[in-house]
């Protein structure tokens, strides 16, 4: 077991080697992790390993803790950000080694635990041994990841944006073009670029999130540091690949997506609420799905977590995924069991809705 910042740097050579044998996906690898404990500082990171006998890592389950009144709550390393999960394993022995590992680390904790990891695969080898070996555990459903994959001599644009969709495209260019709205696309992988974009991004994801209706994830400073640290640190690597649209001047959309491999994997696509009408969100995924099907550094546009219709519409593969909770007892479960209750209840009462906000403020799965 290795607890801390300072182990997770330490291990961070072994862990990189690992990721990269294991083909671990962007959102699962060191330098995301340590995105994530540089912003959310009030958690500890808290990993358990196998070795292997080139002294070399085998296995590696990275989780954050943090205490909660008398509970030790436990998440995925990169939690509430991290779309794509794993438990990384060179072979079928380490991942049962590791399973074993994990479990025997939770049962050294001298508190009551709780713990979650989202968006690991539907099959995966750690978590069904974990789901085994934990007494008090279970798998619910993930977000599936629609995923536009590309083979070997299938790259016809018309097999990723229907005919339908296409005449939309051209119908809402010939709209800017009539009214005479300047219209500037643009992909970047500049370091420089990419920085400087950043604040103007999260601005608009906000400004979408608001017109949506709902509070945005940006609004949490944590989060938004996350955001703008994640970026930068992979653009300095060379892994992103930002598309902007400008209407007149002004950032009308835009598309984030990470160099992973061959896949492109789009974590974040806004439209501006004032170009949303003029469909300048459909304009910037077409081109994202353009550079990929007609270009040559991809053969995979992964849309990441979330089954929206827009995702669906240039998918040919939605990768199932699901989440993993365990507690230490019945009695540590017992505030997500009333949460649960109180959920499967809700929209019965207004007086049922308030208490499941107030359940969700004070239990288990509020962990800003």
């Amino acid at each position: 077991m290795h607890v801390g910042v300072a182990a997770l740097d330490a291990l961070g050579p072994a862990l990189q080697r690992l990721h990269a044998a294991t083909d671990t996906p962007v959102t699962a690898r060191l330098r995301w992790m340590q995105a994530w404990t540089r912003a959310y500082a009030g958690w500890e990171p808290w990993l358990v390993t196998i070795g292997a006998a080139d002294s070399e890592v085998a296995a590696a389950a990275a989780f954050a803790r943090r205490r909660r009144g008398p509970l030790v709550r436990l998440v995925g390393l990169g939690h509430g950000t991290t779309d794509d999960a794993r438990f990384p394993a060179r072979d079928a022995d380490s991942a049962a080694q590791l399973a074993t590992g994990v479990t025997a680390a939770l049962a050294q904790l001298r508190r009551p635990w709780s713990l979650l990891v989202e968006q690991l695969p539907a099959a995966c080898p750690v978590t069904d041994a974990l789901l085994r070996g934990l007494p008090h555990a279970r798998a619910l459903p993930g977000q599936g990841m629609p995923m536009a994959v590309v083979g070997a001599g299938h790259r016809e644009l018309g097999s990723f944006i229907s005919r339908n969709a296409r005449q939309a495209e051209n119908k809402a260019r010939n709209r800017l073009t009539r009214l005479e709205h300047g219209l500037v696309e643009q992909w970047t992988q500049s370091v420089d670029d990419i920085r400087a974009a950043v604040p103007g991004l999260s601005a608009l994801h906000r400004a979408r999130d608001r017109q949506l209706g709902r509070v945005s994830d940006h609004a949490d400073p944590a989060r938004a540091a996350f955001y703008a640290d994640v970026i930068a640190g992979h653009a300095e690597a060379g892994e992103v690949d930002l598309l902007t649209l400008e209407v007149d001047g002004d950032l009308a959309a835009y598309v984030l997506g990470f160099r992973d491999g061959r896949a492109l994997r789009v974590w974040d696509n806004r439209v501006s609420p004032a170009w949303a009408d003029f469909s300048a969100g459909r304009l910037a995924n077409h081109a994202a799905i353009r550079r990929v099907v007609l270009g040559t550094d991809y053969d995979v546009l992964d849309w990441m977590r979330g089954e929206e219709p827009y995702k669906l519409s240039s998918a040919n593969v939605v990768v199932p995924t699901r989440h993993l909770e365990a507690w230490s007892s019945p009695a540590a479960r017992l505030p997500y069991a009333v949460k649960d209750r109180v959920r499967a209840l809700r929209g019965r009462s207004p007086t049922l809705d308030r208490a499941v906000v107030r359940i969700g403020r004070m239990g288990a799965r509020n962990d800003d």
